[in-house]
């Protein structure tokens, strides 16, 4: 082989890698943004939502669970008021579907279940029930004030999608919106 054939060969070499690493890179910067969230909630589970800041927008990240072998996770862009409910079985994370049904809040038992979960999680830090096909999860954020009034999380999902969350103060008189 003479020089002109190596330095050819040596150029297309190194072309190939570039286009490679070119190709690598276009295909990082085309993951939505969101898929980093839903990345960091399982990472991390957060029991409350994680309020974050990702390029210009802020959103609000909760992990709703796992079920059969995947992860779930809510993510709401604040500025636009968008939310969606994403999915991750093994590497692969996609949009969980349907939106969940909205819960009857207006049907007395539906209300009264929420409220005894809030009541319960007041006294014992967390509690966990489901009603008609809703799971309702409470948790005390934080130990009580000096008054005896703890602030309460409530977070309610329907087959893994976030359906509502609230967040509570509640005293021994009960709950104060």
């Amino acid at each position: 082989m003479n020089k002109t054939t190596l330095l050819f060969l040596s150029v297309a070499l190194v072309g190939c890698g570039l286009v490679e690493e070119i190709r690598q890179g276009s295909a990082s910067r085309q993951t939505p943004p969101e898929h980093h969230l839903v990345e960091q909630a399982i990472a991390t589970r957060p029991a409350t939502p994680l309020r974050t800041t990702l390029g210009l927008h802020s959103y609000e990240v909760l992990y709703l669970g796992a079920r059969g072998g995947c992860d779930y996770v809510s993510v709401t862009n604040l500025e636009f008021n968008l939310h969606s409910n994403y999915r991750k079985c093994g590497p692969t994370i996609t949009e969980a579907g349907q939106p969940a049904p909205l819960l009857p809040e207006h049907h007395p038992q539906a209300r009264f279940a929420i409220e005894q979960n809030i009541q319960h999680a007041y006294l014992n830090r967390t509690a966990r029930q489901m009603w008609e096909g809703y799971q309702i999860d409470s948790v005390q954020v934080g130990p009580p004030r000096a008054d005896g009034c703890a602030q309460i999380f409530t977070k309610i999902t329907h087959n893994q999608m976030l359906v509502k969350t609230s967040l509570n103060t509640v005293c021994q008189e009960g709950i104060q919106k």
